[in-house]
């Protein structure tokens, strides 16, 4: 995945009562959806008033999500387990 290293970086959402952050990195071909959560907590989260909520296509999980509680199908709500991050890419 380029989009990391080399794509365009957006903010999405802050959480400081949950210690969470999402932001976007973006390429052309390429989109992924980063949420790091630095609680001791698992993190819920509703993006679906921000406009990440209106793009086309699904989400799916690249990476962590192992033992959060929200699958893919429940987008544009999010979890993310205590001290650990997730990371969608955009699938049209």
């Amino acid at each position: 995945h380029p989009a990391p290293r080399t794509g365009s970086f957006e903010m999405v959402s802050t959480d400081d009562a949950q210690d969470v952050w999402v932001f976007m990195r973006a390429l052309p071909t390429e989109r992924l959806l980063v949420a790091i959560n630095a609680s001791a907590r698992e993190a819920k989260l509703d993006l679906s008033s921000l406009a990440i909520a209106g793009i086309g296509g699904s989400w799916k999980t690249v990476f962590g999500g192992e033992g959060a509680a929200l699958s893919d199908d429940a987008f544009p709500r999010i979890s993310v387990p205590p001290l650990s991050g997730r990371v969608w890419t955009l699938q049209k």
